[in-house]
């Protein structure tokens, strides 16, 4: 099932800065990421869209597809990084992905005001409302996975 909503949600992103209707490399390395990273081998998933954005500079889904790849990596670092470079063409995306890095790093009060923006906009959103419900409890984990 996540196999198919990460190819699904990617597939889509893919479209805003890659070729409509016909392969090209760019097309490649976006696929190939995607099946690196369904094998765990997030490594190679970032050498893919390394490729993609030496193609594509400007592209931005690469970028937040980027922002993913070093969050699974545990590289929460270079994570916010990626993300806070595609805020303005993501913004939901981009913030929900800040908000799980700011918890994972412990920054709990960052991650829950950003859960609470994005529930305005998703408040049927399970994913953030899990986000929203751990970072309001004082006494957390950051060992939970739940992105």
């Amino acid at each position: 099932m996540r196999l198919i909503i990460i190819i699904i949600g990617l597939s889509l992103l893919k479209g805003y800065c890659l070729a409509e209707g016909e392969i090209v490399q760019e097309d490649v390395y976006f696929h190939q990421s995607i099946i690196y990273e369904t094998k765990g081998e997030i490594d190679k998933a970032i050498s893919f869209m390394d490729k993609l954005i030496k193609i594509k500079p400007d592209c931005q889904s690469a970028f937040l597809r980027l922002g993913w790849l070093y969050y699974l990596k545990g590289d929460y670092n270079e994570a916010k990084e990626f993300y806070l470079k595609v805020l303005k063409e993501y913004p939901l995306e981009a913030r929900r992905g800040l908000a799980w890095v700011y918890f994972k790093k412990g920054n709990t009060r960052s991650a829950n005001r950003l859960f609470e923006t994005l529930l305005i906009y998703n408040p049927m959103d399970e994913n953030i409302q899990s986000g929203f419900q751990l970072t309001s409890h004082k006494n957390i984990y950051t060992e939970i996975d739940v992105y």
